[in-house]
């Protein structure tokens, strides 16, 4: 591919006989010599290919040839030369016939020998598609199935699946009704019951700092000790599921987010809108976007009311309070 039309090439072992390749014709190529004299020649004698391409000119022949000698060793592509390419290939038939021989019983007659090496080249081309499969399916595993054996060993370890019998446990089926940020750190704070001890105006708070994004400011409302302790308990728990999120490979999720939860604390307790807005000096679509996203998460909760009564009980009422006007 590399031999077109306005390109120099070298001719023979040392490549030092130069010609401007004027055509390419079914393995054939035309080109003009140095003295101006016309060529003809199979495409297997080039030893040599240069980069620049010139045009077929009459003015433009000597000049070509000027620059590759003064500059050739620069512009010489770095791809094998043709003939090696062909030696290669040779090389390469020979192994494979070599391979076909060994495995041949030794005591086939000489027709059947050709028979079975006939056979074989024959399935040459479905065996590379195989090996063509085999490929493909390992770079899907490693795509596709082994994240998910990853996350599916965490949620094993806390006992929501089991993974040897591939089964979802009774704690898993509610897990999996959760559809929210970091469902695996709400789902062990569930199940340890830190949920009951919270009153709605802290459980929205605990959510929107699960809920919002990480590096979003909502200000700097003033937290107090009952909800820095809360805050504190739900950290442990991430803290727990990122350290074997970490040991199965999985990016750990991200910090919660303080400031979210001091916004939606002063909004479920009752705040108007543009209070908030001025004590937050957030960007009201940024509020707006991190309220609704925790409401809805407590939505999700307060639908537990089968496996976790009491926290969807609390959840209901947290919710309500965060979607009202302008959230809603």
């Amino acid at each position: 591919e590399s031999v077109q039309p306005g390109r120099v090439v070298g001719i023979g072992r040392s490549g030092k006989r130069l010609v401007l390749v004027t055509q390419r014709r079914d393995g054939n190529i035309v080109g003009t010599r140095e003295d101006g004299r016309s060529a003809s020649f199979p495409l297997q004698r080039i030893g040599r290919v240069y980069s620049p391409s010139y045009p077929l000119r009459d003015e433009a022949t000597e000049e070509a040839f000027e620059e590759i000698h003064a500059r050739g060793k620069e512009l010489v592509l770095t791809e094998p030369r043709l003939r090696d390419v062909r030696d290669e290939e040779s090389d390469a038939l020979g192994l494979i016939e070599d391979m076909i021989e060994s495995i041949l019983p030794s005591n086939l007659s000489s027709e059947l020998k050709v028979k079975c090496t006939r056979a074989l080249w024959e399935v040459m081309g479905e065996a590379e598609a195989i090996q063509r499969t085999k490929r493909r399916r390992e770079t899907l595993r490693d795509q596709v199935w082994q994240p998910f054996e990853q996350r599916a060993k965490v949620l094993a370890s806390f006992g929501y699946l089991d993974f040897e019998a591939e089964k979802v446990t009774e704690r898993g089926r509610w897990l999996a009704d959760l559809h929210i940020d970091r469902p695996l750190i709400v789902g062990e704070a569930l199940a340890s019951g830190l949920f009951r001890t919270l009153d709605p105006a802290r459980m929205a708070a605990v959510m929107a700092a699960l809920s919002a994004d990480e590096d979003r400011d909502y200000g700097e409302i003033e937290l107090d000790d009952s909800l820095v302790s809360s805050l504190a308990e739900f950290e442990d728990t991430g803290f727990r599921v990122s350290s074997e999120e970490w040991k199965h490979g999985i990016e750990p999720a991200p910090e919660l987010n303080f400031s979210a939860a001091g916004a939606s604390a002063r909004w479920a307790k009752g705040a108007d809108w543009s209070t908030l807005v001025r004590e937050t000096r957030a960007e009201e679509g940024d509020l707006f976007r991190m309220l609704s996203r925790t409401g809805e998460a407590l939505l999700q909760i307060a639908g537990l009311r089968e496996a976790h009564p009491e926290a969807a009980r609390i959840a209901a009422v947290a919710a309500a309070a965060v979607l009202r006007e302008p959230v809603r």
